[in-house]
């Protein structure tokens, strides 16, 4: 899937002056190159360090990050932009046919970044996003590594035909909250061939942030992944459930490397929670005797 670096419409980003070399800040010259992106087009990195801020993605565009590329997150803590009161790194909103593709790296730095706005704004902890996705159609990610981030890793909002296959996540262990995959009021879901390292819970369907609309999540299926949490649980679902309806999931060929549990399913806000299969679960390591099922409403932990 690497793109034809004669095409028109593929922008290798060294050609627009970006320093591949990790010393200078890239932020202008890369947000200025996606918000002129012509349709359909491609903004190419090739091998190097890129530092940047955050960047804010558009409809009908790739960001191609090639073998042995990395977006990394800029020192200036300032230059790591909020959605309300959350930190993102990378973030697409209101758009549509969106993809990230390649065998490359996106760092988001997120240690000091976090610790330097906590200090800024006298808070004991300021979250935030890798990569955010917000009211999308048509999201793509395949190949990409993601690491470092703020606390959540990859949060998806209100995004439907959502796709990722061989996603790397790479968890910060120093920050708290580092969930790995956090999808969320979505429909229509294809996980598949992804290896997921997270502080906190690796996969967590929910309905958390549009509690006004209640919106379901609906039609998921993730298969042949491999997981890892350090602190928490390997799938939790139901634990925010602001919506009508948690349907139609289907949770298959998942190998535990490690959890505290390894699934735990809660009814916490009320949603009607069915046709939720788990198929071919393998289980590596567990770190926590089977927890009280009285913890909550609903829950139940296995």
């Amino acid at each position: 899937d690497r793109p034809g670096l004669s095409d028109a419409k593929v922008i290798n980003v060294q050609d627009i002056g970006a320093d591949a070399t990790g010393k200078m800040d890239n932020t202008a010259i890369l947000q200025k190159a996606i918000d002129d992106l012509p349709a359909q087009g491609t903004l190419y990195f090739p091998a190097g360090l890129y530092r940047t801020g955050s960047l804010n993605l558009k409809s009908d565009m790739t960001l191609y990050v090639d073998d042995q590329a990395v977006i990394k997150g800029s020192d200036d803590f300032r230059l790591h932009q909020f959605r309300k009161s959350y930190l993102y790194f990378i973030k697409v909103e209101d758009a549509q046919n969106v993809r990230i593709l390649g065998h490359g790296t996106i760092d988001a730095n997120g240690g000091p970044i976090r610790r330097a706005w906590q200090v800024e704004k006298n808070k004991r902890k300021v979250a935030g996003r890798n990569f955010l996705s917000v009211n999308v159609k048509n999201l793509t990610l395949k190949n990409i590594t993601f690491r470092e981030s703020y606390s959540w890793n990859m949060h998806f909002v209100a995004t439907d035909n959502l796709h990722l296959d061989r996603i790397k996540v790479f968890s910060s262990m120093t920050n708290s909250n580092g969930d790995g995959l956090d999808i969320d009021g979505c429909h229509d879901v294809l996980v598949e061939n992804c290896l997921i390292f997270a502080e906190d819970d690796a996969i967590t369907p929910k309905g958390a942030w549009l509690k006004d609309q209640r919106r379901d999540a609906r039609n998921f299926v993730i298969r042949d992944c491999v997981l890892w949490s350090q602190m928490a649980t390997g799938i939790r679902l139901g634990a925010e459930t602001h919506s009508a309806e948690f349907a139609n999931m289907t949770f298959e060929n998942i190998d535990f490397l490690r959890a505290n549990t390894m699934i735990r399913i809660y009814n916490y806000d009320g949603a009607d929670i069915h046709d939720i299969v788990f198929k071919n679960l393998w289980v590596e390591e567990y770190t926590l005797y089977v927890q009280d099922l009285g913890e909550g409403p609903g829950a139940a932990s296995l």
